[in-house]
């Protein structure tokens, strides 16, 4: 009877709980619509739906079909992975195929041995545990939230992959209730969601009044929104603009770095750093976000004789940066 009571007690926080997680998500879209993240998000709401099946399941047949009730909510913890892997391909032009060609593999690869037992088992006895099938998952869950590890959101989704990893304890012999996995993954979703939304608008709202505030700011939303791996792509990019050019500064994961030389940078090379950023954001962000967060207008930055770059912060060619070279594989 006790555990009847608290097993009742976990969904009904799981059903107030996920109303706000949907909340955080519909917020968070504005920060993410004008970019390539927007699949990102779209990819969010399918674990959404599979978590308010699993509870609904658990309501009605978790004691007559326990499998069906624990399929759903491992279906669920899958699910909840897709966002991730989402950002890890969210780089025109490729993001488009990302979806189709990854993404829905990799959900397919990893339900199968489950969707196995449910076809062929019996449905009122639990599923047995698969331990291949629970690192394949812990191992694809490390590779998505860990792309955010050393980004503004470190904390963040380490509390998003620890309720992923909740979810695959019972594989391991360890007596992890579905209501428990359920509620642990709603109340990791929500406290992660928000604390991510807090972060992007705390950068948002940060001063940008000259060129290096508003370039380092931008740096960062990129770099908390796309994660680590992108990150690091795109530095490497604007590094070699700023040894080919001699800027005074490099770019670095936390932002600007000013040589020990140099009291300060010029103007002339910041706003050259700030086109060369904003040439390789058209990859990840539509015009109209470059040129809120950047002040760059792409039309400009692209034009085919623009005007030299003053100073002497580049000593090469003072066109615009070539078509291919910055994001070149």
């Amino acid at each position: 009877m006790r555990n009847s009571i608290k097993n009742l007690r976990m969904l009904y926080a799981c059903l107030i709980l996920l109303p706000l997680i949907a909340a955080q998500l519909w917020q968070g879209r504005r920060f993410v619509r004008q970019l390539t993240l927007h699949t990102a998000w779209l990819w969010a709401i399918p674990p959404c739906l599979a978590c308010a099946t699993a509870i609904g399941l658990q309501f009605c047949i978790a004691q007559r079909l326990p499998a069906v009730g624990s399929a759903v909510a491992e279906l669920t913890t899958i699910l909840c992975i897709a966002p991730f892997i989402a950002v890890l391909g969210a780089r025109r032009p490729g993001s488009k195929a990302w979806p189709w060609f990854v993404i829905l593999p990799m959900v397919v690869v990893l339900t199968w041995p489950t969707a196995s037992q449910l076809l062929n088992n019996d449905l009122s006895q639990p599923l047995s545990p698969s331990i291949p099938t629970a690192c394949a998952v812990l191992l694809v869950t490390i590779m998505g939230t860990g792309n955010y590890f050393g980004s503004g959101h470190t904390s963040t989704f380490f509390l998003w992959g620890t309720a992923l990893a909740i979810g695959m304890l019972h594989h391991f012999g360890i007596a992890v209730s579905t209501n428990l996995q359920l509620l642990a993954l709603c109340l990791m979703s929500l406290i992660s969601l928000r604390l991510a939304l807090l972060r992007i608008r705390q950068l948002e709202r940060s001063p940008a009044d000259d060129p290096r505030s508003r370039l380092n700011r931008t740096w960062l939303m990129f770099r908390d929104l796309y994660g680590i791996v992108w990150a690091k792509r795109v530095m490497d990019r604007i590094n070699q603009f700023a040894q080919r050019e001699h800027w005074p500064f490099l770019m670095s994961l936390d932002g600007i770095v000013v040589h020990n030389d140099v009291p300060a940078p010029p103007p002339a090379s910041m706003t050259r750093a700030t086109e060369v950023f904003a040439w390789i954001l058209r990859r990840f962000a539509d015009p109209d976000w470059i040129t809120t967060h950047t002040g760059i207008t792409l039309a400009e930055t692209l034009s085919p004789e623009p005007e030299p770059t003053a100073g002497p912060t580049t000593t090469h060619s003072q066109s615009a940066p070539s078509p291919v070279h910055p994001d070149s594989e």
